[in-house]
């Protein structure tokens, strides 16, 4: 039987995970202990394979505070040019029929418009998880299949 391979493209502290398996892990940052050191928008990977990939890229712009020191200053117009990139990378190491997770919170672009962004992946089914009142924000876990 064909071991499935698995992607945590935007790995951070893992906090999402109960059984780690064979997942390959990638981060940019080094003190998050990633398997691969690379950026989610430039995978160091052969295209096919993943079977199936995770994606929890920055969800809002960071102008300060604590956030914008750990994961960087980013714009709204620079989230949805990142976020483009990385589900065309997603999308170049993914396997014909594989799968994707992407978990997104609406704190500064709503859910449909960053669907209608991740070229060469359709929507299956998603979920709210949370609701943030602070920030006025929900969060979603979406299931896509790569077209």
């Amino acid at each position: 039987m064909e071991t499935r391979r698995t992607l945590d493209m935007t790995a951070g502290n893992r906090c999402i995970w109960f059984e780690q398996g064979d997942t390959v892990f990638v981060d940019r940052r080094f003190g998050a202990r990633p398997s691969v050191v690379a950026s989610w928008a430039d995978l160091p990977f052969a295209d096919g394979t993943f079977d199936f990939i995770v994606f929890d890229p920055p969800h809002c712009s960071l102008g300060s505070g604590r956030m914008a020191e750990r994961y960087g200053r980013v714009t709204i117009a620079q989230l949805m040019q990142d976020i483009i990139a990385g589900s065309r990378e997603a999308w170049r190491v993914a396997r014909a029929g594989a799968l994707m997770a992407l978990k997104w919170s609406t704190h500064d672009i709503g859910l449909q418009r960053v669907l209608t962004h991740l070229p060469g992946w359709r929507p299956m089914f998603g979920h709210k998880i949370g609701v943030r009142t602070l920030h006025k924000s929900d969060v979603y876990w979406v299931l896509l299949a790569r077209e």
